[in-house]
């Protein structure tokens, strides 16, 4: 299968027309707010996890 930006772009655009707007919209905002919040907590654990106690 071939990846890269065009094949999302159309993968997105097909979305956009089977969804409709509204909901195209709900998702792209339900897909980041999922990857901003999962991608920040691992983080944040693994930071105080490293922090020397003086």
């Amino acid at each position: 299968m071939i990846t890269g930006p065009a094949t999302k772009i159309t993968n997105l655009g097909a979305l956009k027309i089977a969804m409709g707007w509204k909901r195209f919209l709900l998702y792209i905002a339900f897909v980041m707010l999922f990857a901003l919040v999962s991608g920040s907590i691992p983080y944040r654990s693994i930071i105080r996890s490293m922090r020397v106690c003086p």
